[in-house]
């Protein structure tokens, strides 16, 4: 940590910051009581903490904030246009990211994915039972996840109307083509119109 802030701090500031970081880990200082905090509060049951030590704080920190999600909370990213050419409509996009998404909830569904691993340790890969078939439910205080692990429809948004179509059989296996998409988006735009 020293090494890490001594370019962005003064010689001043970096002596400062030794004499904290001395204090924080010497017997009896902050760092090894809240390790010791930390260690009992994994010994907690899984229904009690969840499945991470983070788990329960993600909880309270993102479902009990009551600032505007879209700008707050939620991740986004841009995707570059597919190499494709002929695949750039939005139709085309759309489906071909709802098929991809369908293939891996599929997977998820069913535990066929190798685990998330950093540094050769496997990663906790709990939430992604979250990822479909999921809301954000509004509670007093803190607002609740809700998963429906066996839903099996997709729900579009277009121009202010909300469609539903089923996608997937009750086993989890895809019950569309990539056409059959293609074509429910089509006449969901053109419905919309």
């Amino acid at each position: 940590f020293l090494k890490l802030v001594a370019p962005l701090l003064s010689e001043k500031e970096n002596e400062a910051t030794a004499r904290m970081v001395e204090a924080f880990r010497a017997p009896g200082g902050d760092g090894e009581r809240l390790h010791a905090n930390l260690l009992a509060y994994d010994k907690r049951p899984p229904e009690e903490i969840g499945h991470s030590y983070l788990e329960a704080f993600w909880h309270r920190a993102y479902l009990a904030n009551r600032a505007p999600i879209p700008v707050h909370s939620n991740p986004f990213f841009v995707l570059e246009d597919d190499p494709t050419p002929s695949r750039n409509s939005q139709i085309m996009r759309a489906t071909s990211l709802v098929f991809s998404a369908l293939k891996f909830a599929h997977a998820v569904r069913k535990g066929e994915l190798e685990p998330d691993a950093f540094k050769k340790r496997p990663l906790d890969m709990s939430q992604y039972a979250n990822l479909f078939g999921s809301t954000r439910l509004p509670q007093l205080g803190c607002d609740k996840v809700v998963t429906h692990p066996d839903s099996t429809h997709l729900v579009v948004m277009c121009r202010g109307q909300c469609y539903w179509f089923d996608v997937l059989c009750a086993d989890g296996a895809l019950a569309v083509t990539q056409d059959d998409i293609a074509a429910n988006f089509r006449a969901i735009r053109a419905d919309a119109a």
